[in-house]
């Protein structure tokens, strides 16, 4: 047989090594060649339509046709009850034969012998293979076969189009799909809302780049051919918007998809099963559990009967709310109970039990997996860890639980994995147990799971929690960055934790308010575990982990420096606590003529209502404070800061570091509490600044600002 070689623009515009199906029904690969197009005619036997192997794909079942499907399809069966091979009978027989086959090879073997008999296929010979492969999920071929049916001089109709769309789209082919549009224009088939809804599908499910496009990109797209469909005249239809839905829900702009639900019920298009579904999805996922309660009343008021994911969803929006409504999410399992018309499975148990743990509510995790157990459902790995989570908001009584939980999970022969070990890890955290913490690190070791960055996390910020900021320095240094992975590399967040572990058992934040509060900060700024978090905090800066809060650090001590410039808006709050320490270590041991100093603590300030600085900036003024510095918050139209002025500074120098309080800043009990009085701004409840300070940080962000 002639090998055949198809060649054709957009995404098949690869040459593609179609396959001959010979009598056994196997395919043979055919060999390139790139000195002639030939395309398969179908007719007096000139070959054959095939393509490449398909890849195996999962059975994913298929609806039951009332007719069998054939394994082998013998021409003498359908033209031994017919005198004349022209009769239009014969043919329509052998179409519904072809289209009914679940074997490709097997239905290119008939249409190869119908060209033998002379047997011209029509337009519905091709639709009937591009069925064959678009039900065995190898839409890529159906693409070849148009390219055959062009050939053989067959005009699709506006429905073959259509079907050819929906093949591109299954196959991820945008730039078919849009070559098939433009080759319909220039054949004058008008386009109609099923052909426009396929379109908006193929911008939803495709993306024309390598690797897919984001969520919100995608929409952007759907929304644009949507004004093109009006544009031309054609109306939506209900399944444009049930695409236009899922596209929204996807994007995560629920206020979209509910515009689309509305302007769907003004064009009394009747939604369907998917509507609801993809509006409860979206509401679900963004915790919009009002919009999730509203939608499942039209549902019903529809006449639509909720199904099982209609109820998790419900649970999962209780969940995800602004404010877990735990009990709200049991009054929903209990109803779906009630009623008896689905039964909950392990995503609904889940659900539950993630909604107590957000929460706050342990009990509620393990009275749901109770029901679970006794419903007969079987609890999987995910569902252990959900319970592992809420063992550890128990605290110092949680640990046990965990545990329990951790031995039944053994028992039930699930593998642990990294979620697994660091909810136990955090449990034996809050716990303050860091032998334990320590012994489930080395089990997970023997076990072969490799710690990843949430396990090293939790695992410091236990050892923290206990007081041995020693013992998480040398897991950091001997286990995170002497055993680097891609999995465990160490970030900000990574070095926050540090710094928490090494100021206080409770944090930097709860060190510093403490030392403000008894007015004793000998503990706070002179001990070993703070000398040992201003090593770090050099360290990750001259690793480049942190940014230098001030770049010209390194030229503090020269003569003539007027302006020691500051940023801290890139660091955490205890990552800022210890670069302003070190920073004012190295003012009090520099030399010459002492300027201002001005650090830049946050973006654009509120446009309107109380003046409440950031708590970046509570935190950098509190720090100061407490070492004996005087400063003052500036807002500008661009930027928060803090200044401390030339007098100030040059006197905090040659003086000790006696904490200073000034009557303009708030009462400085602890950075989350330390706020200005709401009725009033930020900046004008202190005096006006000097003009060439606040010149000065207006330059400086203006510096920043190119620099970025």
């Amino acid at each position: 047989m002639t090998a055949v070689v198809i060649r054709h623009q957009g995404a098949v515009a690869k040459t593609r090594i179609l396959m001959q199906a010979d009598a056994s029904g196997s395919d043979a690969p055919v060999s390139d060649s790139d000195e002639i197009v030939k395309v398969v005619r179908m007719k007096s036997g000139k070959g054959n339509v095939g393509n490449r192997r398909a890849p195996k794909r999962r059975n994913r079942g298929s609806k039951k046709s009332k007719h069998p499907p054939n394994t082998s399809l013998n021409l003498e069966d359908f033209t031994k009850d017919f005198d004349q091979m022209s009769d239009p009978r014969l043919l329509k027989r052998i179409n519904g034969a072809i289209q009914n086959t679940k074997s490709l090879p097997v239905a290119l073997k008939l249409v190869e012998d119908m060209s033998a008999a002379s047997i011209p296929p029509n337009e519905q010979t091709y639709v009937s293979l591009i069925l064959v492969c678009r039900k065995q999920r190898q839409a890529e071929r159906a693409l070849v076969v148009y390219e055959a049916m062009k050939a053989a001089g067959v005009q699709p109709s506006l429905k073959t189009y259509n079907l050819l769309l929906r093949c591109a789209c299954q196959a991820r082919r945008q730039e078919d799909a849009l070559r098939i549009q433009a080759e319909m224009k220039e054949a004058g088939v008008k386009l109609n809302a099923n052909t426009h809804t396929v379109l908006i599908e193929v911008a939803l499910r495709c993306s024309p780049y390598r690797g897919r496009s984001p969520p919100s990109k995608r929409l952007g797209r759907m929304l644009a051919l949507l004004d093109e469909m009006k544009a031309e005249g054609c109306q939506p239809i209900a399944a444009t918007y049930n695409v236009l839905i899922e596209g929204a829900v996807a994007a995560g702009q629920i206020e979209v998809a509910l515009a689309k639900y509305s302007e769907m019920a003004k064009q009394k298009l009747k939604p369907n099963q998917e509507t609801f579904q993809m509006l409860m999805r979206g509401a679900g996922k963004s915790g919009r559990l009002n919009n999730a309660l509203a939608v499942f009343g039209e549902m019903k008021a529809a006449g639509v009967s909720p199904n099982l994911d209609t109820y998790n969803q419900l649970i999962i929006a209780c969940g995800n709310s602004q404010q877990p409504q735990v009990e709200k999410a049991f009054e929903i399992f209990y109803e779906m109970q009630a009623e008896g018309v689905v039964q909950a499975n392990e995503m609904t148990f889940n659900a539950l039990i993630s909604a107590a743990c957000k929460g706050g509510l342990p009990s509620f995790a393990f009275d749901a997996f109770d029901i679970m157990k006794n419903s007969g459902t079987k609890a999987s790995l995910r569902t252990y860890n959900e319970l592992l989570h809420a063992a550890g908001l128990r605290g110092v009584s949680g640990v046990e639980s965990a545990f329990e939980v951790y031995d039944a999970l053994r028992v039930a022969g699930e593998v642990p994995d990294n979620v697994t070990f660091s909810c136990l890890i955090a449990a034996c955290a809050r716990a303050r147990d860091a032998e334990r913490a320590m012994n489930v690190f080395h089990e997970m070791h023997e076990v072969g799971v490799e710690p990843n960055l949430v396990v090293y996390h939790a695992l410091l910020a236990g050892l923290g929690r206990s007081g041995q900021w020693a013992d998480a320095l040398n897991i950091y240094h001997n286990q995170m960055v002497g055993n680097m992975t891609h999995d465990n590399q160490p970030t900000r967040a990574t070095i926050s934790i540090l710094f928490d572990a090494c100021l206080g058992e409770d944090g930097a934040e709860a060190a510093l308010a403490q030392a403000v509060d008894s007015g004793d900060k000998s503990t706070f700024i002179d001990s070993e575990a703070v000398e040992a978090a201003k090593d770090l905090y050099k360290e990750v800066v001259y690793q480049g982990l942190l940014q230098s809060i001030c770049p010209a650090q390194e030229d503090l001590g020269e003569e003539g420096m007027r302006t020691v410039r500051c940023d801290i808006r890139g660091h955490t709050r205890s990552a800022t606590i210890l670069g302003l320490l070190v920073l004012l270590d190295d003012l009090k041991s520099g030399y010459g003529e002492a300027g201002e100093l001005v650090i830049m603590t946050g973006g654009k300030p509120r446009a309107s209502g109380g003046g409440r600085p950031s708590k970046l900036l509570v935190t950098a003024q509190t720090t100061l404070n407490l070492m004996g510095l005087a400063c003052k918050p500036l807002s500008t139209l661009t930027v928060q800061a803090l200044v401390v002025e030339k007098a100030s500074l040059a006197a905090w120098r040659s003086s000790g570091t006696e904490t200073v309080i000034p009557e303009s800043a708030p009462g400085i009990k602890s950075p989350a509490a330390a706020s200005y009085d709401s009725a009033g701004d930020a900046s004008t409840d202190l005096p006006p600044l000097a003009p060439e300070i606040r010149a000065k940080l207006e330059k400086l962000q203006l510096d920043a600002d190119v620099n970025a």
